[in-house]
């Protein structure tokens, strides 16, 4: 009777274990050291790059989420879920400004990384000298930008 239920308990098991679909990651970041790092809560993978920058590796996570992605200067948020096919281009030496996503996702990540730029300026320690006025005027400021980020995500997500 134990090993009848031990089957039936296998079987189950084991029709719901779905099989994950692989993320494709490709690009080209310039000006670096030859390798990235992609981080997650239980995943770390070093991907060597060619000597042109460029890359492509399939990697195969557990879960949907955010993932950090690290060059020699620089690292970023990404996210990254099952069957995601996405292409990164940067230099790494002007990183923020030549940072540029394409592919399943981009729009995801681009959203992070105009999101990080504007919350930047929160973190900017000059934002708490300013007078009560100021200071209220430059959060309104950046509370309006997110709002317009939002509504652009909403815009760009559905189609």
């Amino acid at each position: 009777m134990k090993k009848i239920t031990f089957i039936s308990l296998f079987f189950i098991y084991t029709s719901f274990n779905i099989p994950l679909e692989p993320v494709a990651l490709t690009g080209k970041i310039i000006n670096t050291d030859g390798k990235i790092k992609i981080k997650g809560e239980l995943f770390e993978k070093e991907i060597k790059l060619q000597e042109d920058g460029t890359f492509s590796e399939n990697i195969t996570i557990s879960y949907s989420g955010l993932y950090t992605i690290s060059t020699e200067k620089n690292k970023i948020c990404v996210y990254l879920c099952p069957g995601t096919e996405l292409s990164i281009n940067a230099d790494d030496k002007f990183f923020n400004e030549t940072l540029q996503f394409t592919g399943k996702a981009s729009i995801e990540n681009q959203y992070l990384i105009e999101k990080s730029k504007i919350c930047s300026a929160i973190s900017n320690e000059s934002i708490y000298s300013l007078d009560e006025i100021s200071f209220l005027s430059k959060i309104k400021e950046i509370k309006y930008s997110l709002l317009n980020l939002n509504l652009i995500l909403k815009l760009f997500s559905n189609p």
